[in-house]
């Protein structure tokens, strides 16, 4: 599973980061008003695309998916929330380089 497209609402976003039991998903918060997110978005995606099923990537705007931000303590953007079988087995807010990222998401795997 990878949704590289944002999600424009909390149902749809949820159900598509809970639906990936079987493999670790991350779960990129941005924002498109956020300057950062718009560098550090491409990295996750590069990222997320060498690792390929090894986990899944589900993009989500805070704005359009407010309640999965609250749920998940997202209190800053970009954060990522890397979940395992269904919990949460890394986070990080703020943007990191590519090679950080891999290190951070080899990690959680």
């Amino acid at each position: 599973m990878s949704s590289l497209a944002p999600h424009n609402d909390d149902a749809h976003a949820t159900t598509t980061a809970e639906s990936a039991h079987d493999q670790a998903t991350a779960l990129y918060f941005s924002a498109t008003w956020c300057g950062p997110c718009r560098t550090f978005g491409p990295i996750v995606e590069r990222v997320a695309t060498a690792l390929g099923d090894r986990v899944g990537l589900v993009k989500l705007d805070v704005d359009a998916a407010p309640e999965l931000a609250i749920r998940y303590g997202v209190r800053s953007v970009p954060t990522l929330v890397v979940l395992r079988r269904g919990e949460v087995a890394a986070r990080h807010t703020g943007s990191i380089s590519e090679g950080a990222l891999r290190r951070l998401l080899d990690a959680a795997l």
